[in-house]
């Protein structure tokens, strides 16, 4: 999580690095690799040289040398990333991102989406490894609007808010999610104004992209009108507990998307900078802090020892400007539903469906009942994601067909039929 208010403001707005009057930080611009293997500049432009494994080091000790090293307790760096968004307008529905974290030890988060709610709050979300296993998280700051404190409330899943300070005040949702290191997992987040209430909703899923099987993480109601996902879209890894151990932190970052709402289209984020947080910022940070990227993938890897800090800072990056290769477009499967049934329920009529996980998630759902006649006698509608039944207050006698629509996080509208037995 986001443990100093001011850089979460810096965070939210895209704002990371301080490049004026940075003394002798070094900057990168790289090219976006050529395409259809034609040569170009070299797509890895920075090489991980890595620090010093202690163990070795420990082993290193003169004859006669006994007890552990006692290096000082610090934090991994933490490594930024500031996606281009010049081509945006500012103004999202949606914003995905493929996330593979390699080294992940305890007590480290990756910050996979920083971002602003229109005319309300900050918001942030990704992925965990905590001292009570791997997971997910998703975090409203509360925020005043027209006058008032307003604070996002979670819809689902159903329960009790749970409350944050200390960086700020808000709510969060922080579930177990098994997921693992080396593996690719996509991340999700969308908003829409609900049918029900017309406010604005934002949700969270992940894929993992092995098993091509997605989980709805939660979704909040921000309780703004109209509202949607803006500011910088940026990510970070951070080590949120300091201790002696030194232990590497790394990711990779591929398929960034961001869904514009003034261009109704996708818009490909396929460059970056890509940063670390230097002394001036006077965090308790040691450490390795290097990054880069390849044609496919971004890359960031801090927190291995390193004996003359300030040399090592010398001759490193401050930060770097890099593209990767990706298409146009994010993967977007097609969503799917089945097993449509129904019956007669308290007088009324019980439709019930399933949403096939390895589709793409689906938002809203509306369901007509009709007569033999081919007249429609019942509507019902509902934009949460979650629901697979809906209780129609028409008499199942009545009920001849059943005309399910559905429309997904990639816009794809579908269309279901069903006649009812007696």
């Amino acid at each position: 999580m986001i443990r100093n208010r001011k850089l979460a403001g810096l965070l939210m707005a895209g704002a990371f690095l301080p490049l004026i009057g940075c003394g002798t930080a070094k900057e990168m611009t790289v090219a976006a690799p050529a395409e259809n293997g034609a040569s170009g500049e070299e797509s890895l432009i920075v090489t991980e040289t890595g620090g010093t494994d202690l163990v070795q080091l420990q082993e290193s000790l003169a004859p006669g040398q006994t007890g552990q090293l006692q290096l000082p307790e610090k934090m991994s760096h933490n490594i930024y990333m500031d996606p281009d968004l010049h081509e945006g307008s500012g103004k999202y529905r949606a914003f995905q991102i493929d996330f593979a974290g390699m080294d992940t030890p305890m007590h480290t988060y990756w910050a996979l989406c920083n971002w602003q709610m229109a005319g309300g709050f900050g918001a942030y979300g990704g992925l965990q490894h905590t001292a009570d296993g791997a997971r997910a998280i998703m975090s409203f700051w509360e925020g005043e609007v027209n006058g008032s404190m307003l604070r996002a409330h979670r819809m689902y899943p159903y329960g009790t808010d749970h409350r944050f300070g200390g960086e700020g005040d808000g709510t969060n949702y922080i579930p177990a999610y098994n997921w693992r290191s080396g593996q690719w997992y996509r991340m999700l987040f969308y908003s829409w104004d609900d049918l029900q209430t017309g406010h604005t909703f934002v949700g969270q899923w992940v894929e993992d992209v092995t098993a091509g099987q997605w989980t709805l993480i939660s979704y909040f109601d921000t309780n703004l009108v109209g509202s949607y996902i803006t500011g910088g879209l940026s990510q970070f890894q951070e080590n949120y507990v300091q201790n002696r151990d030194y232990l590497k932190r790394s990711f990779f970052i591929k398929n960034v998307y961001a869904f514009d709402l003034e261009k109704n289209d996708w818009l490909s984020l396929n460059t970056t900078r890509i940063s670390y947080d230097p002394v001036e910022w006077k965090y308790n940070t040691a450490g390795t802090h290097e990054f880069g990227a390849t044609a496919e993938y971004f890359w960031g890897a801090a927190g291995e020892y390193v004996a003359d800090q300030a040399a090592y800072d010398a001759a490193t990056l401050r930060s770097a400007k890099v593209s990767i290769t990706q298409p146009d477009k994010p993967e977007m499967p097609e969503s799917v539903i089945y097993d449509i049934a129904a019956n007669a329920h308290d007088g009324g009529t019980k439709v019930q469906w399933k949403v096939w996980e390895m589709g793409a998630p689906v938002i809203t759902t509306q369901i007509v009942l009709w007569d033999a006649a081919g007249n429609p006698i019942g509507v019902w509608a509902a934009s949460r994601p979650e629901l697979e039944n809906a209780l129609l207050d028409v008499s199942y006698a009545n009920v001849a067909k059943i005309t399910v629509t559905t429309q997904d996080v990639y816009g794809l509208v579908k269309n279901y039929e069903a006649v009812t037995v007696k």
